[in-house]
């Protein structure tokens, strides 16, 4: 798990609170495990557990990071900070015929519920979908197909569906997924035309 805070400022301020992103620490764990408690509560949901997070968190290229809101306080300091949500994603590179193709995937999003997670899911999603351009990386998420905000999120954010992923044994809904690069069109025809070359292999 990575231990270094890098924190970064997005357009979702007031004048009295701000919202930072840093990576997750030690520290931080009771407070995440309790927001995805409160909100798999609410959306009925399995919570993930402690070993759910951590053999994510321990895979090579996860990056765990939390959303803190920021109470400004008088000229001589005293800010509160509070974590109001997190986010888990991880990279990757394919190959492909000629050369690779790097990817970040977004596989986690908590918010706690006493605040605005559609706030929170825009500020994620505005945070990678930045990050993959300037990497030049494709960002991959998938959605639960009950979850309509996030889908009309990322259309406004000119994602596309690509797939769908149907639901095992232990989930009563399919997945979207949903898929966002600089070129997007000649990337996927490039992965497919790879793909099945490798099929008449």
């Amino acid at each position: 798990m990575k231990t270094q805070e890098n924190v970064m400022v997005e357009n979702f301020n007031t004048p009295n609170k701000e919202l930072h992103s840093r990576f997750m620490i030690r520290r931080d764990m009771p407070e995440v495990y309790e927001i995805e408690r409160k909100a798999a509560e609410k959306s009925m949901k399995e919570p993930w557990d402690e070993n759910d997070f951590l053999g994510v968190l321990r895979t090579k290229g996860s990056n765990g990071m939390v959303i803190e809101e920021v109470t400004k306080g008088n000229e001589e300091g005293n800010d509160k900070y509070k974590i109001i949500g997190f986010y888990i994603y991880g990279t990757c590179e394919e190959k492909v015929l000629d050369g690779n193709i790097k990817f970040l995937n977004l596989m986690k999003i908590g918010a706690d519920p006493d605040y605005d997670r559609p706030k929170i899911e825009e500020y994620v999603v505005n945070r990678l979908k930045d990050k993959s351009m300037h990497e030049n990386a494709t960002m991959i998420l998938d959605v639960d197909e009950r979850d309509l905000n996030l889908q009309n999120l990322l259309n406004s954010k000119d994602f596309a569906a690509t797939g769908i992923i149907r639901a095992v044994a232990n989930s009563d809904s399919d997945l979207f997924r949903f898929e966002y690069a600089q070129g997007f069109s000649e990337i996927i025809a490039v992965r497919r035309a790879n793909k099945q070359e490798q099929r008449q292999l």
